[in-house]
């Protein structure tokens, strides 16, 4: 029979108490020590080295966090009750089961209750740069939501940032997570601006576009062939690989531990459209003229 060795890892969130001669570290490693010298018999031999953590939380430990999809595969893994799974089929394993049926199959049916089709998801979120956006050295960036309070904030936010990347170990020079909502109205509001209507809503602005790229100092636009043929302002070259691409100037933002972007362009005076209809309103009553309108 080979051999198992086995590691024994402790941990307490706080201080407290560490300092008594037997304190939950050593009833951790105990209980664990206990377990593995039930198991002797299949071959599990504990190791001699201590890896304890005293006074460590979940916050602040130097590790990478399990990603969502990691969890939702450890509380999706038959090994648990004693199962094995080769492709769509499953079979009894020789383990025994560390745990209850019930409890496993209860979480499945919670999990089942949270997993929506790809397609549905879609279009019920409000992330409309899903599968367009990306950060300046090209990753793309997905939506996330969080939650501080009563309030609800939504990111754009790169596949290493989210699977727990420290920041040393990003690329440096790129915005790996930066708030949605200000860069969905900069990239709207320039695509209305392009083609002349100004409250174009997103479902015709969508065939516009082809990429948008989020840099510290800009927001690269890659058009689509219809948005040059509908443009009413001039355009910047071709590019050689037949691209046209609209860099916007933007400002980086950030206060709280939340970084946003906005157009370094002042904004251009718009009419409000309250006080056209209510030109319109007057002119079919008879009471407006444009000599009317005239200061002085």
């Amino acid at each position: 029979m080979k051999p198992s060795r086995c590691a024994i890892y402790t941990r307490k969130s706080t201080e407290e108490g560490l300092e008594q001669d037997f304190n939950s570290l050593d009833a951790q490693r105990e209980a664990c020590s206990a377990y593995v010298a039930s198991q002797k018999g299949e071959g599990w031999l504990e190791l001699p080295n201590r890896y304890d953590d005293g006074g460590f939380s979940g916050g602040n430990m130097d590790r990478r966090p399990f990603s969502r999809g990691a969890v939702f595969h450890l509380l999706r893994n038959r090994l648990y009750v004693g199962e094995i799974v080769h492709g769509d089929r499953v079979w009894p394993g020789l383990h025994p089961p560390i745990l209850d049926r019930p409890l496993f199959e209860a979480v499945q049916a919670a999990l089942a209750k949270q997993v929506v089709p790809r397609q549905a998801r879609a279009r019920r979120s409000p992330a409309v740069l899903t599968g367009l956006i990306s950060d300046a050295h090209g990753a793309p960036m997905s939506p996330v939501t969080a939650s501080r309070g009563d309030g609800r904030w939504r990111y754009y936010v790169t596949a290493s940032t989210q699977q727990g990347a420290r920041r040393s170990d990003l690329p440096p020079g790129g915005l790996h997570r930066i708030a949605a909502a200000p860069v969905e109205k900069l990239v709207a509001e320039t695509l209305r601006d392009l083609i002349g209507q100004p409250t174009a809503p997103w479902t015709e602005l969508r065939p516009l576009v082809t990429r948008v790229q989020v840099h510290a100092e800009r927001v690269a636009i890659c058009l689509t062939i219809e948005a040059a043929a509908r443009a009413v302002s001039p355009l910047p070259p071709v590019a050689a690989d037949g691209s046209i691409t609209l860099n916007v100037p933007v400002v980086l933002k950030q206060r709280s531990g939340r970084a946003w972007l906005e157009s370094a362009r002042p904004s251009a005076p718009r009419r409000r459209p309250d006080r056209i209809s209510g030109i319109f309103r007057s002119c079919t009553a008879g009471s407006w003229s444009p000599r009317s309108s005239t200061p002085g």
